[in-house]
């Protein structure tokens, strides 16, 4: 599957990006990680990445407690979800620490490739919603798919 983003969301602002365009990516990344994957998006470590990841792009210090409550709630739609406010160094910040955060949490402790996969596709769509599998390979990792996948399921 070509993870894309909805190329209506554009920012206003060069160089930075709406609440909805960070959370399209995070969609996007975590769609085609787990697709490239064989993994269910509703493992948790995919739904507390995306919580994590979007809790700390608000506040990036945010404690574990406050990730944990945005991942029992309802995702709430925000004023400013439209509003071009992010870096883009903000986003890599948020969705790495998600990761990072949810490895650490997990009897995994530490981030992996899949963690990383997930990292690199989330950037690179938001940089680029045309991206895809290959490019992300070639561009992220300078392998190609295939070895890329091997690292996914080994």
């Amino acid at each position: 599957m070509n993870a894309t983003l909805d190329t209506a969301s554009v920012p206003a602002t060069p160089g930075l990006f709406t609440r909805t365009q960070v959370k399209e990516a995070i969609s996007a990344g975590i769609d085609l990680t787990t697709d490239e994957a064989n993994r269910s998006e509703h493992e948790d470590r995919f739904v507390w990445a995306s919580a994590a990841m979007l809790v700390l792009l608000d506040e990036p210090d945010a404690p574990w407690a406050a990730v944990r409550d945005h991942r029992n709630g309802a995702p709430v739609t925000r004023e400013d979800d439209d509003v071009a406010q992010f870096t883009r160094d903000q986003v890599a910040r948020a969705v790495d620490d998600g990761v990072r955060h949810v490895a650490g949490a997990s009897r995994r402790r530490q981030t992996d490739d899949i963690d990383d996969l997930i990292v690199n596709a989330t950037l690179t769509l938001l940089d680029d919603p045309h991206a895809d599998f290959e490019s992300i390979a070639r561009d992220n990792y300078a392998v190609s798919p295939r070895v890329l996948r091997s690292w996914l399921h080994g």
